[in-house]
């Protein structure tokens, strides 16, 4: 995961109302693909700078009812991991997308 060109928590603006028409246009082309209950939106920034071997992966527990995120350098291929968070990228034509968080 590269959080690196994320920015920090600190420096994202809040939700604000010119934020609404971007909001919306999304909303109308997830209802179009029936995809409301699939996909969301997230605000895209960091708390911290993560090491090039580092990833963040989020744990629940449901007996206590808790979350947590986690930074772990681990690339154990069997720990049944889900990718459900990620960024659209801008450096090209094509539809790229980086994950940003990995769910356990």
């Amino acid at each position: 995961m590269k959080w690196s060109n994320l920015s920090h928590i600190d420096d994202v603006e809040p939700l604000a109302a010119y934020d609404e028409t971007v909001l919306s246009e999304v909303r109308a082309v997830l209802e179009r693909h029936n995809a409301l209950e699939r996909f969301g939106v997230f605000l895209v920034h960091k708390h911290f700078d993560l090491d090039v071997d580092e990833y963040v992966l989020e744990e629940t527990d449901e007996e206590a009812r808790e979350q947590r995120l986690v930074v772990r350098r681990d690339r154990d291929p069997d720990r049944n991991t889900i990718q459900t968070m990620w960024k659209f990228r801008s450096d090209g034509e094509t539809m790229d997308t980086e994950c940003v968080l990995r769910c356990v």
